[in-house]
């Protein structure tokens, strides 16, 4: 696996197709750079507040597109996490 840099588009992420790309253009995320500074957590609760169609599978894209990873890799355990961090108000105030 080749070493991705901080500057790769989000374009070429694995796993976040054109409609994913867009709405992260939306919010100003444009690179791996910037989608690692924001956290794939507040990157979707940001979508989600923006764009109400938005499901968790976006929350498990946006955290495998970090990892370098299909997001049906994510284990059950993983997912959980993520979900109890998307839906903890007091752990990111939007």
């Amino acid at each position: 696996m080749t070493e991705r840099r901080p500057d790769t588009l989000i374009t070429n992420l694995r796993g976040l197709g054109p409609t994913s790309t867009k709405m992260l253009a939306d919010i100003n995320v444009h690179t791996l750079a910037d989608l690692q500074e924001m956290g794939s957590v507040f990157a979707y609760r940001v979508l989600k507040h923006r764009f109400a169609s938005v499901s968790l599978n976006m929350l498990y894209g946006l955290e495998a597109a970090v990892r370098d990873v299909h997001w049906l890799s994510l284990t059950q355990d993983d997912k959980e996490q993520l979900r109890a961090a998307a839906t903890d108000e007091l752990n990111i105030d939007l």
